[in-house]
């Protein structure tokens, strides 16, 4: 089987979608070390370089054929929107695609597989910016026309795929995301800013889907009565950043709230550690992968009530109305207070997170891979 996986999203520092691809991708791999499976990336030389990196280590069936461009965007969008050049062009005769998002040209042979992480830009416009919601809206309908089959990464966002583009549920497969050894085998570590308090610690952007504000909000009711307790929140910047800022100071905990902005997957799995709860209050979710991996290093979790995080959460984890500031602050103080409760939780998470691995990932996406072959 002769399979070319776009890895494009490697170019740039990891995101959720790149974490997905690499450890999809090397499980789907070892899995089946007789496939040839070719790593096709359009990126500038900078990218392709952090690609290389990226895939060090990966089987030995797997091969990187990058295309150096300069502005790469150009070619991906060419090839992606306009039909310039097909995918042969760049990976060679393949049974299969493995379309990742960025860059999917038009194909002279072989199946076409897409995966798709959420429909957000689609169900709730408001939180994206119109140019980004474009794209994904042209995405969405690029792989409802061409994919021949779908992986999605949660049933949350395969029932958002049927109810919301119609498309028909037997095109579609899960692989869930999995959760990296580095939680499973984290060292806890507090940041420095943090010193010796204690903390609870938040995962995400300050986009407004995340809710920091409400979050921020909450925590200025626990810390009223918990003098000993701060908050770290963890995520790289977004449109809300202003607003965060702004807050902090009005809600007067600035000196107990400390940003830390994007750091390493190593980072941050010692600081989720470290803290007393992750706490996660986000509006909506196509999986929501930083819940799984809290329960992983073994510490509570207090989570939005959202559908779209029962999967994450499953009955591992104490969950709050979002949009209700005191209900959340309410939930988290029930878990920082109640320590038999907490213990539960940890106990009940640390079973749910390992039933999410990539090797289950990977062999998911090649049964759909070998499935969609032989139609």
């Amino acid at each position: 089987m002769r399979v070319a996986w776009e890895v494009t999203p490697l170019s740039v520092p990891p995101t959720g979608i790149g974490r997905y691809i690499l450890g999809s991708l090397e499980a789907m791999a070892g899995a089946r070390p007789d496939w040839d499976v070719r790593a096709v990336a359009v990126a500038e030389q900078e990218g392709v370089d952090r690609i290389e990196a990226s895939l060090a280590g990966m089987p030995a069936n797997v091969t990187l054929r990058p295309t150096v461009k300069s502005p790469a965007w150009v070619t991906r969008r060419l090839a992606t929107d306009f039909g310039f050049r097909s995918l042969e062009r760049f990976s060679g005769e393949v049974d299969a695609f493995m379309d990742s998002e960025w860059f999917r040209p038009r194909q002279q042979g072989g199946v076409r597989l897409a995966t798709v992480y959420d429909v957000i830009p689609l169900l709730f416009p408001e939180w994206v910016s119109p140019r980004t919601r474009k794209a994904h809206l042209r995405s969405l309908r690029q792989i409802g026309d061409r994919a021949d089959r779908i992986v999605a990464i949660s049933e949350a966002t395969k029932r958002d795929l049927v109810e919301h583009l119609g498309i028909a549920p037997d095109r579609i497969a899960i692989a869930y995301p999995g959760v990296g050894e580095e939680y499973r085998h984290a060292v806890a570590a507090a940041p420095a800013a943090v010193g010796d308090r204690s903390y609870i610690v938040v995962v995400g952007t300050t986009n407004a889907r995340k809710n920091l504000l409400r979050m921020l909000e909450a925590f200025a009711i626990i810390a009223r009565a918990r003098p000993e307790l701060d908050l770290v929140v963890v995520g790289a910047a977004d449109v809300d950043e202003p607003a965060i800022r702004e807050a902090v100071v009005q809600l007067g905990v600035a000196e107990r709230v400390h940003r830390l902005g994007y750091i390493s997957d190593q980072e941050l799995a010692s600081t989720v550690a470290a803290a007393r709860l992750l706490v996660f209050p986000s509006l909506y979710e196509g999986f929501g992968m930083p819940v799984v991996e809290a329960m992983a290093v073994g510490i509570p979790v207090a989570a939005s009530a959202s559908t779209s995080l029962d999967e994450a959460c499953g009955d591992a984890a104490a969950r709050f109305d979002p949009l209700d500031v005191e209900a959340m602050a309410a939930s988290i103080g029930g878990v920082l207070d109640d320590g038999a409760h907490a213990s539960q939780l940890v106990e009940r998470g640390r079973v749910h997170a390992a039933t999410f691995t990539w090797s289950a990932a990977g062999e998911a996406i090649a049964q759909a891979i070998e499935e969609t072959v032989g139609k």
